[in-house]
């Protein structure tokens, strides 16, 4: 069973990530909840009750790249199943800081995943196994075949980068059983990531 924190959840439980935090859906009056009312989307307006932590672990037991649609909206996500219990659904934004490290994952031990705020209020990621963070594999200084961003034109080209990082992502999940559908709609009441893709 994956662990939040220090405290254990029963039953199926999707995980996304908001306000550089891990935020479950709960019901008014859970221990815990904190309201939040809904500022895009269909449900625009709504108010939700969540639950925020920090981290979650667990055995990753599958995942994938999935397409969710949002009404005519169409958005990928980063699912990784974690010991059958829990759905974490990672927004596109962070691809960088789990796709650069996931040839390090030890797919026998568990992951602690952990989500935060930096110095300029973008989400970011780490993994962590045995107590140790795990180190990106893929860096500017030793990129081992993942394509460097381009300036052109006064902007950044990430397109060969991130495709790159896709298929690792991709490539990781393949070898277990529970890849996620292609496409699926978004849970009720759940709305799309707040963050551009901050590259």
């Amino acid at each position: 069973m994956s662990k939040f924190g220090d405290e254990q959840q029963g039953g199926q439980t999707f995980v996304t990530v908001f306000g550089g935090k891990l935020v479950t859906r709960v019901n008014e009056g859970d221990q815990g909840a904190v309201a939040r009312q809904l500022t895009a989307g269909a449900n625009e307006g709504k108010t939700v009750w969540e639950r925020m932590y920090s981290s979650v672990q667990g055995m990753i037991t599958g995942g994938g790249i999935v397409l969710k649609e949002f009404g005519a909206k169409k958005v990928k996500e980063i699912h990784i199943n974690l010991d059958d219990d829990v759905l974490l659904q990672l927004p596109m934004n962070l691809l960088s800081h789990f796709g650069k490290v996931i040839p390090n994952i030890d797919r026998t031990e568990p992951v602690k995943v952990s989500v935060y705020k930096n110095k300029k209020g973008k989400t970011g990621l780490n993994v962590s196994q045995g107590g140790d963070e795990l180190k990106w594999f893929y860096t500017k200084e030793a990129p081992n075949g993942l394509p460097q961003p381009e300036y052109e034109d006064g902007e950044w080209d990430f397109r060969d980068h991130d495709k790159f990082l896709i298929a690792s992502v991709k490539e990781f999940f393949a070898d277990y059983s529970k890849a996620p559908e292609v496409a699926q709609e978004a849970p009720e009441g759940f709305e799309e990531a707040p963050e551009e893709i901050p590259f």
